[in-house]
């Protein structure tokens, strides 16, 4: 590793609504997962995120689905998650991410209405 000095940008401490910006930043004391786990992430992590997303928006029903762990040197020692898929190269050399576009995120909700296969988090 080099030492790097980098400036963040994130926002943080600027006022942004869902209404407005269609994000904003939440304060939450997450409890422990281990993220490597999909039973803990599965178990822990998704009702969390679920919970804390139905707070913040007066939603009845939130589903969190899809996770990914990013990390280099784990992908290049061919990782998997434990109970899941294969941890993923990170996207830091790509500028601003999204997982989601007009054309494929109808794609994956149909997706999701379909029976879990065998690498599915929703099984």
């Amino acid at each position: 590793p080099v030492p790097t000095e980098v400036d963040v940008c994130s926002g943080r401490g600027q006022a942004f609504s869902l209404d407005k910006n269609g994000f904003t930043f939440i304060t939450h004391a997450w409890r422990h997962v281990d993220y490597y786990s999909n039973d803990d992430v599965l178990g822990a992590y998704y009702p969390e995120c679920e919970a804390l997303v139905r707070e913040a928006t007066g939603a009845s029903f939130a589903l969190a689905f899809d996770h990914n762990i990013r990390a280099r040197q784990r992908k290049l020692a061919g990782e998997s998650l434990r109970g899941g898929s294969a941890v993923q190269e990170p996207l830091i050399d790509y500028g601003v991410h999204n997982d989601y576009t007009a054309t494929s995120a109808p794609t994956r909700i149909r997706q999701l209405a379909q029976p879990p296969k065998l690498n599915d988090t929703m099984r």
